[in-house]
């Protein structure tokens, strides 16, 4: 998670494509910190407040990057071009598969 985190908010930063992005970019970092913070306090004898913390955490950061993606591809508005400047992973459009019965 923190890869990627780290992918998007570097591509993020001075992308002319999402000027103000919602929720800011400096709020997804102190997120991190805090997630890579008590994920190292956890590495090493953790107790169970120290893990509820790092969940926590945890849930804060994936909570602004959810609506950070939201965003992204209300302001990117279906052009792929800025949803890849973005930073984050492009899901396929759905497709059929084989021919659709008639009614």
């Amino acid at each position: 998670m923190l890869a990627v985190t780290l992918g998007i908010t570097e591509a993020m930063k001075n992308n002319e494509n999402f000027k103000n992005p919602i929720p800011s970019l400096k709020s997804i970092e102190k997120a991190t910190q805090n997630y890579t913070d008590s994920l190292k306090v956890v590495l090493d004898n953790p107790t169970k407040l120290d893990v509820l913390t790092k969940n926590k955490n945890s849930k804060e950061l994936r909570s602004l990057l959810t609506k950070l993606a939201k965003y992204v591809n209300l302001v990117a508005d279906g052009d792929l071009y800025k949803l890849k400047s973005s930073g984050f992973k492009i899901a396929k459009k759905p497709s059929t598969i084989g021919v659709s019965p008639e009614k």
